[in-house]
């Protein structure tokens, strides 16, 4: 039965079409997550910066 396979199984039994949309899919999401996270980064250390400056204009 399908629902006794683990997802590694499941992806297995798709036809390589689905397979290279699927891996195109998980592609994007990854690139995107790093992209975030590294804009996410940046801006922390901004306000780092900015705390920094403010702390030793006083």
């Amino acid at each position: 039965m399908i629902s006794n396979l683990t997802f590694e199984e499941k992806i297995k039994l798709l036809p390589q079409d689905d397979k290279l949309y699927l891996a195109g899919f998980v592609d994007r999401a990854l690139s995107d997550y790093k992209f975030l996270a590294k804009k996410s980064k940046k801006k922390e250390e901004q306000q780092n910066a900015n705390i920094n400056i403010n702390h030793t204009s006083r």
